[in-house]
């Protein structure tokens, strides 16, 4: 009897060899695609608003210099660490006085003393609104940024800031953060600024009550970096960021400048619904990045269509 035939085909060891080697360099073909897409976002993103906040600033710093013990500006937030993003981040400066002459006054008193200032001297054409918060003076801009100036006294080389509830003064450590950040950016070949940046716009897109602050994503990006050895590209660096701050979101992290207990004290303790709805929406356009198979597929994630 002949032999029959049927049966499955197996590949031969060269061809699945083959056929192995030319699924990696099709792999291999979209993480460098994927990254000249994200390299290419991120001049659009870039806060280019530079000389027209410093304008800003030193129009704060005129209105307020005469009638203030005032030392200085000192840029915080988002700006100060470059990690801002045109229409998400807003400017965050210290409005540092001299603790001589105000040694007395309480945190409120100040911010209150500010905003009547700005109130009287800033042209009401060019400002929609002044107000005194629980922290600091925030300026809405009739053409829509914000700038919040958060009044502090410098003593003996330490800035003290309002405390968390903003009735009394403690020390902090503006710079420190800026500092770690720095030297974390530098070591993973300078990805981790844009992987922050990338990482707000996806934030950004989320429901309101799963968004993070600003500070909040560059402290879980920095938390992210301890012990990373993986690529220092923009697509590997963000999918780790992504995938670290899913889990770690889950706990309060500390505040490094030691202006409050924890950056994160609204989402409430450790593992509770809030945390963890934030924990998912993070993990869910992780998972959506990492599985991918186009570079179309990233760019409707951001928001834009091909």
């Amino acid at each position: 009897m002949g032999g029959g035939g049927g049966g499955f085909y197996r590949p031969r060891k060269a061809d699945q060899a083959a056929l192995d080697r030319a699924r990696e360099q099709e792999h291999e073909r979209l993480i460098t695609t994927v990254n000249e897409y994200l390299r290419s976002l991120l001049p659009v993103l870039s806060d280019d608003s530079v000389h027209l906040r410093q304008e800003r600033l030193e129009t704060l710093r005129d209105a307020l210099g005469a009638e203030l013990e005032l030392e200085g500006l000192l840029l915080a937030g988002s700006v100060s660490k470059h990690t801002s993003v045109t229409g998400i981040s807003d400017v965050d400066a210290l409005l540092i006085l001299d603790s001589a002459a105000h040694a007395d006054d309480a945190p409120a008193t100040l911010r209150e003393m500010i905003a009547k200032r700005l109130r009287r001297r800033l042209p009401r054409e060019s400002v929609s609104s002044i107000t005194s918060g629980s922290l600091a003076v925030t300026i809405v801009y009739a053409d829509g940024p914000e700038i919040q100036l958060l009044p502090c006294l410098r003593s003996k080389g330490a800035i003290f800031v309002p405390s968390e509830g903003g009735a009394a003064w403690v020390k902090t450590k503006p710079k420190v953060f800026t500092q770690r950040l720095s030297r974390a950016n530098e070591r993973v070949n300078y990805a981790l600024v844009p992987a922050i940046k990338l990482m707000k716009v996806l934030v950004d897109r989320f429901p309101v009550q799963r968004q993070l602050s600003g500070y909040h994503i560059e402290a879980l990006a920095l938390d992210a970096m301890s012990g990373y050895a993986g690529p220092g590209q923009p697509r590997a660096v963000l999918l780790h960021v992504l995938d670290h701050a899913s889990r770690r979101v889950l706990r309060p992290i500390a505040d490094p400048t030691e202006q409050s207990t924890s950056i994160d004290a609204s989402l409430g303790p450790a593992s509770g619904p809030r945390r963890i709805n934030v924990a998912q929406a993070l993990d869910t356009v992780r998972r959506r990045l990492a599985s991918a198979t186009s570079v179309s597929q990233w760019r409707a994630t951001f928001g834009e269509v091909d």
